[in-house]
């Protein structure tokens, strides 16, 4: 037997504790990771630092990246009415992205930013799109690859930092 055609809004009556709500795309890989992975990674960073002697390192700038959907609202589902934020979990290759480094330099500033995008070659006129002192590559997977970091270093990083 299936449901009538007015189930679903007897259900959202029925439980006034869900809510319908937009979705934010979230890959698979990212979908795993939980606030006790993170914090027993950093745990045992910590200890082999210790264990080393590389405590001094910790105390240096650093860099992270980390990728933006451009499309980054999915589709409607069912949470818990009051949900900050609702995820749809979706394929490494379902949307469109853009990978972003981010980092400080030694006197704890920010350093300019560089983006990286899925081109054989950058458009000029997402090149002149660009904000002043950011920089961009390209990258076939979007990824930043070595030779990505080093264009970074020596042509963003150095000559505008």
């Amino acid at each position: 037997m299936r449901p009538g055609t007015h189930w679903y809004e007897a259900f959202l009556r029925r439980n006034q504790e869900l809510s319908v709500r937009m979705t934010q795309n979230l890959t698979c890989s990212r979908g795993l990771v939980t606030e006790e992975k993170i914090r027993n990674w950093f745990r045992e960073i910590r200890l082999y630092l210790e264990e080393n002697d590389f405590q001094e390192i910790s105390q240096h700038p650093n860099a992270d990246e980390t990728e933006f959907f451009l499309s980054p609202s999915g589709k409607k589902g069912i949470a818990e009415r009051g949900s900050k934020v609702v995820h749809n979990i979706i394929n490494n290759g379902d949307k469109e992205r853009i990978t972003t480094l981010i980092n400080e330099n030694a006197a704890g500033e920010l350093a300019p930013l560089m983006i990286v995008l899925k081109y054989d070659r950058l458009p000029k006129t997402v090149v002149a799109l660009m904000p002043s002192g950011w920089g961009i590559e390209k990258s076939q997977n979007r990824w930043i690859t070595g030779e990505t970091f080093f264009e970074y270093i020596c042509n963003i990083f150095h000559l505008l930092g």
